[in-house]
């Protein structure tokens, strides 16, 4: 489930790809590997799917796990 807010109202509804604000508008054959590239997540009346909100929360934990350089 992901959250969507909808009108001024927060409600927990699927949201399928096609109508993803991030990958809806991206041919199909290609979104898996445009999804790499999702930096912010807008915050819209419209929803972002499980795919695109996935991708992004795994790149933030991916960033914090990677070594940082020494001073």
């Amino acid at each position: 489930m992901v959250l969507s807010i909808n009108r001024g109202a927060m409600a927990m509804e699927p949201i399928s790809e096609n109508e993803c604000i991030l990958c809806g508008s991206w041919p199909e054959k290609d979104r898996r590997t445009l999804r790499d590239k999702i930096e912010i997540l807008p915050l819209e009346d419209d929803g972002v799917c499980d795919a695109c909100l996935a991708m992004f929360w795994q790149k933030c934990a991916a960033d914090d796990l990677e070594p940082k350089g020494q001073a």
